[in-house]
């Protein structure tokens, strides 16, 4: 209507801002949708949300199982009614950030009878009841839950244990046993645990290096050529290495890695296993400078 139309114009103006203004300008922060547009864009919008949603609803109800049919067409309508009118209502508790649900009177005294439960071994109730006949003051303290009665040790017995704990605790060994102790630890072949499995000092590179003996693991250097025909096997490793750093480099556009893994200028150092290549280096020479420029570099997580 015409009172709501220059609400719903600033609202409609802020939300193309909202949305193609940091398409062209990334220094400026981004916010939430929520945080952003607030009570009067969402009663600006509701009515037509609702609208469409429940036509989009009611066009679907053929394909939508009868208890979803029940669910959407009877109980939904009525859900969304109740919150148009809690929406459009400036006093409703949805407005205030600080509403807080008061529990029902049952649950107040359950949760006073609660807080005021007695702990063990504690005086429940003190009561200072006035008497004005004898002019003195009487307390009448009900008694608390009763602690159950602890054993004393005898403090014989306890000296008796503490010293033999203390005797235990520094008893010597024998010298044989030592000896025999010494004597394992010096001894390699006697040695396990993680030491005679895992060497601390073993290079990184050693499976790798095992790999590679074994020819499990192969270096070729591959490129693209437009004078000589490329091998189909060439062409796949090649494809696979653009897998492989479109992966690895999620912020590299994938156009630029095409256009440089493919390139004849270029050359891809490709590390192969078992036939299928798991990283590379792309990189170009240029002899007449002297030096050779690395474009990509990358190895599959499961081999780095």
């Amino acid at each position: 209507n015409a009172e709501d139309a220059p609400a719903y114009k600033i609202n409609y103006t802020r939300w193309l801002v909202f949305c193609h203004v940091p398409a062209f300008c990334d220094s400026l922060p981004h916010y939430h949708t929520t945080l952003v547009f607030g009570k009067t864009m969402l009663q600006a919008v509701f009515k037509s949300v609702c609208r469409q949603l429940m036509d989009k609803c009611h066009s679907e109800r053929d394909r939508m199982s009868p208890d979803k049919r029940v669910l959407v067409l009877t109980h939904f309508p009525k859900f969304l009614s109740m919150l148009e009118v809690e929406i459009y209502t400036d006093s409703s508790p949805i407005w205030d950030p600080e509403f807080k649900r008061v529990l029902p009177s049952h649950l107040h005294v359950g949760d006073a009878k609660h807080a005021a439960a007695r702990r063990t071994g504690e005086f429940e109730k003190v009561t200072v009841p006035p008497n004005d006949k004898d002019n003195y003051t009487t307390i009448n303290i009900s008694p608390g839950m009763k602690r159950l009665a602890e054993k004393r040790p005898h403090p014989e017995s306890r000296g008796e244990s503490k010293r033999r704990r203390v005797e235990e605790a520094f008893e010597d060994l024998p010298e044989e046993t030592v000896a025999e102790i010494i004597a394992t630890i010096n001894d390699p072949n006697y040695m396990c645990g993680p030491d005679a499995v895992f060497p601390p000092n073993v290079p990184r590179d050693e499976t790798a290096k095992l790999e590679e003996s074994r020819k499990i693991i192969e270096f070729h250097v591959i490129g693209n050529s437009l004078t000589q025909p490329v091998s189909k096997q060439t062409m796949l490793w090649l494809i696979g290495l653009h897998n492989v750093f479109s992966h690895q480099l999620p912020r590299m556009p994938k156009e630029y890695i095409s256009q440089l893994v493919f390139d004849p200028k270029h050359k891809t150092l490709a590390l192969i296993k078992d036939g299928r290549p798991i990283g590379g280096i792309c990189f170009r020479m240029f002899p007449t400078q002297g030096f050779t420029e690395i474009v990509f570099c990358a190895v599959t997580s499961q081999e780095q």
